[in-house]
């Protein structure tokens, strides 16, 4: 027995070791060592099918498999697109043109497909002469172009046999869209005279000249257009007639044959047997609609005749029904079906179909309380009746057999009933992961709904980039390894907010009650240069460069500096901003500032560590800090009296407390949106305690139908206190890019009587009017205006005033760069006039 024991032992552990080893297969290939670890443990429990989907999903795909092993190799990526010679056509026209986008894996038959979209991008565009090269490796995609000149139409010619007709049409570029819409005008105007069989022979281009073109609207390749000039010429177009038809209608009811006649012309192709049989159907259709009672229609054609034979057991010429719903009419409910069941005396389907019209629409509880339909020989007329009753209440709710609590109170009513799905989803959601939630049954007044939840427990995070794992980890699964919708839904955000990311997909792999979480993250360009050149008449020139490093070392932080030399300015600023997870739902920033600063009328020296703290809640942000500041302001340019006052050394507490709600589309300019932001920051000095308080609210419109948007600004600020014991950096100026955009930085606010160097105010109120013109999606230009009031009491203010135009270009992971112009046209400062150019790169 012992023997047997032992024998049936060694099998069992030979058949695991088997099994194992015939399962388990070895993962070769360019592969890093974490990666290759996790892929064979999950090539023995994942299916075939599954497994080779995370392979391709991580970027891998199998290259060769055999009983012991799996070899793979990584997918190419495109990593660069660079274009070439496209002067009169923006980079990001053509990348949308081409397809493809950084990040997309890369197929054999890439580069074709890039060259014949953007082929046709061109010839659609009057570049009717376009060449285009694609090379590439795999990963960097290179597109030469050669565009050619650009061709325009005045005047297209049609040649319908031997006669001549010449349209004039509004100056445009050469497209065959445009040309196909006058050939078919003519085409139709043929059919309308019975020649069914039209067809183009030919189309020559006739070139009239070079000419400069104002293409207005058309204003990307403006500029080169006009340099360079455009070819217009002038497309002959021939078409022959083909043979003329005679249609002959036999109609034996009072009915209009040229309704018959226009609806025909309208929906012929061809003599074709089956075309015709098609007509047939669709006449009839149409017939019956139009009051006609079983209609039959033959159409056949002999030597050139159409013969259009319609037969119908009656034809009612009046048709008026009434339908009220609760005694309001609605007619609208009475369509071509419903009007053809009630024609053909059907009126039992009528009630049944009119019942679901009624359901679609959203009325669940109804009766039709009259139906009372008049015939006489040649109309119809009546009314139908509806009441529907008020939706009852829902006074109990079960998810999976179990009562669910809410505090809202929801009606049988479709909307009610599915924001109360909405509301359980988001419930169960934080608690597991939802593959299905339905309604199951309404009884009486409850409602009952199947819940499809699981608990999956995190096997192991897979991704694309290591360094992402730890971070998901111990943001996300620090404290529970469990995988619901919710976290699921925050992983995915919390990735994509990420400055350094470019693209990001998720995707679970379930194995029993376990799950795989697979993260592909295309990273993003991980350097910025910014910086603001301007002229104004305080600064003269000024120039400010700055560089970001996004994720520095894979810690989250970026480093941050820049550095400001004008005419009479130089200013330095070095900061550390980081992301440290305390919670999923906060991120936290640390940063130390340094500056020595020249603001012209004063200096000062100022260190100042900070730390912020950023908790976001959807579209709300709150923002609580603190930082300590040493300051030493110098050198002031003030008399006397204010140079006693200001010319200090202070230690200063700030709590800065901040809300904003921002819309989605607000910051993109993308949809209609609103911005508001409210701040009380309570300043500490050893002598005094100020409070500076900040309001600002920006509405977004786009104007119906257009491609124009109207944006409002309105701001209000206010520091409370003794203004002779707030530091004068402090206190409140205008002028720069950010408000007043026709004066220098330190242009406007209170001034020394004496010195006239600028000192500031105690209060502001600021606003903006600004209509922008969106030629394409990211570029926006518009004039603007703004309007200011600056002074340390509301009632006694400054006004300052400015017209201007701005442009604004952003492409998020590619950079951003705005352009402003201000003049001040008003008194008191007449004639102050601003220009600043703002930029960013990323690379």
């Amino acid at each position: 027995m012992e023997v047997q024991v032992r024998v049936l032992s060694l099998v069992l552990i030979f058949s695991v070791i088997f099994a194992t080893k015939l399962f388990s297969k070895e993962i070769k290939g360019e592969i890093p060592s974490d990666l290759k670890l996790r892929f064979e443990e999950y090539s023995s429990k994942l299916t075939s099918e599954k497994f080779t989907e995370l392979l391709s999903f991580l970027g891998y795909y199998i290259n060769y498999e055999d009983d012991n092993e799996i070899v793979v190799q990584k997918s190419k990526l495109i990593r660069s697109i660079n274009f070439k010679g496209n002067f009169s056509i923006l980079n990001s026209q053509l990348l949308l043109a081409s397809g493809i986008n950084i990040g997309d894996p890369f197929y054999i038959d890439t580069l074709y497909k890039i060259r014949k979209n953007i082929e046709a991008f061109y010839k659609n565009n009057g570049f009717i002469d376009a060449e285009i090269k694609v090379d590439g490796d795999g990963e960097n995609i290179k597109i030469v172009v050669d565009e050619g000149l650009r061709y325009y139409i005045d005047e297209i010619e049609i040649v319908i046999d031997e006669d001549v007709k010449s349209i004039k049409i509004p100056i445009k570029p050469y497209t065959e869209e445009t040309i196909n819409k006058e050939v078919e005008k003519a085409k139709e105007l043929l059919k309308n005279n019975y020649y069914f069989n039209s067809k183009v022979l030919r189309q020559d281009l006739i070139i009239k000249g070079i000419r400069r073109i104002y293409p207005l609207d058309d204003p990307i390749p403006l500029l080169i257009t006009l340099i360079k000039g455009g070819v217009v010429i002038k497309p002959v177009i021939y078409i022959s007639k083909g043979e003329q038809y005679k249609l002959n209608i036999k109609n034996d009811f009072d009915f209009d044959n040229m309704s018959i006649k226009k609806f025909f012309i309208d929906h012929f192709n061809t003599t074709d047997k089956f075309d015709i049989r098609e007509l047939e159907l669709k006449l009839t259709e149409y017939l019956e609609a139009s009051g006609f009672i079983n209609s039959e229609v033959d159409i056949t054609i002999e030597d050139r005749e159409i013969f259009i034979k319609i037969a119908a057991d009656n034809y009612v010429r009046s048709f008026d029904i009434n339908l009220f719903i609760n005694n309001q009419k609605n007619s609208d409910l009475i369509d071509s079906n419903l009007k053809s069941l009630i024609l053909s005396c059907q009126d039992d389907e009528a009630k049944k179909y009119l019942e679901d019209k009624l359901r679609s629409e959203g009325y669940e509880e109804f009766a039709i309380k009259d139906y009372n339909i008049i015939r006489s020989q040649n109309s119809v007329k009546g009314r139908i009746v509806v009441e529907t009753k008020t939706p009852k209440t829902i006074k109990a709710i079960f998810v999976n057999g179990k009562r669910y609590e809410t505090k809202k109170i929801y009606k049988l009513y479709p909307q009610d009933i599915d924001n109360l799905r909405k509301e359980i989803y988001q419930s169960y959601s934080n608690n597991c992961w939802i593959t299905g939630l339905n309604v199951e049954k309404i009884e009486n007044e409850s409602i009952f709904f199947t819940l499809n939840c699981s608990t999956p427990h995190i096997s192991g995070i897979l991704s694309n980039t290591y360094e992402v794992v730890n971070k998901i980890k111990k943001r996300f699964f620090n404290d529970n390894d469990t995988l619901t919708t919710s976290k699921f839904e925050e992983i995915y955000d919390y990735l994509l907010r990420n400055k350094n990311s470019e693209k990001v997909s998720l995707q679970q792999f379930n194995i029993d009650n376990e799950t795989i979480l697979a993260i592909n993250r295309l990273k993003g360009k991980e350097n910025r240069i910014y910086g603001i050149f301007g002229y104004d008449s305080i600064d003269r020139f000024s120039l400010e460069l700055g560089y970001n490093r996004f994720d520095i070392l894979n810690s989250g932080r970026t480093l941050s500096l820049s550095v400001k030399k004008s005419y009479n300015e130089t200013s330095l600023l070095l900061s550390l901003a980081g992301q440290k997870t305390i919670h999923k739902i906060v991120d936290d920033y640390l940063a130390i500032n340094l500056k020595d600063r020249d603001e012209n009328d004063f200096e000062f020296k100022e260190a100042t560590p900070t730390a912020i703290s950023k908790i976001t809640l959807d579209n709300l942000q709150l923002y609580v800090g603190l930082s300590l500041s040493y300051l030493d302001i110098y050198k002031t340019s003030f008399s006397k009296y204010y140079a006693d006052i200001y010319e200090k050394d202070y230690k200063i507490l700030n709590v800065p407390l901040k809300l904003i709600y921002s819309s989605k589309d607000f910051e993109s300019l993308s949809g209609d949106g609103y911005f508001i932001s409210i701040s009380e920051t309570p300043i500490f000095t050893k002598d005094n305690t100020i409070v500076e308080s900040r309001g600002k609210f920006e509405v977004l419109k786009l104007l119906p139908k257009s491609p124009f948007l109207l944006k409002l600004t309105a701001e209000l600020q206010h520091l409370s206190g003794d203004k002779d014991k707030i530091p004068v950096n402090y206190l409140i100026v205008l002028g720069g890019p950010q408000r007043m955009k026709a004066y220098g930085y330190r242009e406007l606010g209170f001034k020394d009587p004496i010195t006239n160097a600028t000192l500031g105010d105690k209060s502001l109120t600021y606003s903006q009017i600004f209509l922008g013109y969106k030629p394409i999606d990211f570029v926006v230009i518009g004039p603007f205006f703004e309007y200011a009031l600056y002074g340390d009491d509301f009632n006694k203010m400054s006004i300052a005033k400015d017209l201007g135009l701005e442009l604004i270009i952003s492409q998020k992971g590619v950079g951003f760069f705005s352009m402003s112009y201000g003049y001040a046209p008003f008194s008191p400062h007449r004639g102050s006039n601003a220009f600043y150019m703002n930029f960013g790169v990323n690379f």
